[in-house]
């Protein structure tokens, strides 16, 4: 299903913080939507959980960030900033990403070792579709976290569960035919930075996926 430029698999359950939840063999595949990883950015990092940790619906399981800085924290934003060490950081810099405080992308994040706002970035957090146990991780993210906007329901797959009550939790997810108007609601709550979206699709971007 394509509403608007966003496509949303209409085989998939959505939850409200834009994480998709799609039934293989058993298990819950989850990962973040196309109308999460278009108006966020580039993405530049996940935090992933380890093979064993549980997750709930609706709670935050992990961070991700872009380098986008008005997308950051505009979807699930945690109570503060998510510190990172100072390898990540480091790293978060080269691929283009910014430390977050008053000097915005003019901080000077290559010198991280005078960095002024103690190395913390802001982030959004990751929320569960369903509840279950992780039972797979895709690694490839931590080098290539890009993969979730090249393709956010195939290779940028995020974790697997195994679910734990997976019928009554799928049903207070967004699927099928609610799609659109679910959708839609999100396009106006997240009005200025779609807007600012569409400019650089009209002009940059839908020339790369014509």
């Amino acid at each position: 299903m394509k509403i608007d430029v966003f496509e949303l698999p209409e085989n998939l359950y959505y939850s409200n913080g834009h994480t998709w939840a799609k039934i293989e063999n058993g298990l819950v595949r989850i990962g973040v939507n196309d109308f999460f990883q278009k108006l966020s950015g580039a993405v530049v990092y996940v935090e992933l959980p380890k093979i064993g940790d549980e997750v709930n619906q609706m709670k935050p399981w992990g961070v991700i960030s872009s380098t986008n800085q008005k997308a950051n924290r505009a979807f699930i934003a945690p109570p503060k900033e998510f510190k990172f060490d100072l390898e990540t950081l480091e790293t978060l810099s080269i691929r283009g990403g910014f430390c977050h405080c008053r000097l915005g992308e003019r901080c000077p994040c290559k010198r991280v070792d005078i960095c002024p706002c103690q190395r913390y970035v802001p982030v959004n957090y990751l929320i569960a579709p369903v509840s279950g146990v992780v039972e797979e991780v895709n690694q490839e993210l931590v080098d290539s976290p890009w993969n979730i906007n090249m393709d956010p329901y195939g290779e940028g797959w995020i974790i697997a569960i195994k679910p734990k009550d997976l019928k009554t939790e799928l049903s207070q997810l967004v699927t099928g035919n609610t799609i659109p108007g679910w959708i839609n609601k999100e396009i106006e709550a997240k009005d200025e930075l779609f807007k600012r979206f569409k400019e650089l699709w009209e002009t940059k971007y839908k020339e790369y996926t014509a």
